[in-house]
């Protein structure tokens, strides 16, 4: 995803729900990660397209769970990479994900569009 328009509605039931939007409203996993462990939480999650920003939230924080997703054009050595920092990882059409999570995951969902576990977070 790399653009977005803010809906006020949207916004607003998750502002009723006790939820938090970056301000300025923005599409940044790292911003977001970082706020949530400002703001106190302990255990958080955030979808993750890119080694880069990846390695950003694993820097950020050891114990948040990432979960790697929309991979399908993803080459080897990225594939290679997001195995080292994710703890999940759906494997879309990439066989750069799907080859290797046969060995390496701890657990499977799904055949069509698998998820795997690859950390016991």
């Amino acid at each position: 995803m790399i653009e977005t328009t803010p809906i006020e509605g949207i916004i607003k039931k998750i502002r009723d729900k006790r939820g938090e939007i970056l301000d300025p409203r923005r599409i940044d996993w790292v911003a977001g990660l970082r706020l949530a462990l400002e703001l106190g939480y302990e255990r958080v999650g955030v979808k993750i397209f890119t080694t880069k920003d990846a390695e950003k939230c694993r820097a950020i924080s050891e114990h948040g769970v990432i979960f790697g997703v929309h991979l399908t054009g993803i080459s080897r050595s990225e594939a290679e990479e997001f195995f080292k920092i994710a703890d999940l990882i759906t494997a879309c059409a990439s066989p750069h994900i799907r080859e290797p999570a046969k060995k390496e995951a701890r657990l499977q969902v799904g055949t069509a569009i698998p998820i795997f576990a690859l950390t016991s977070s």
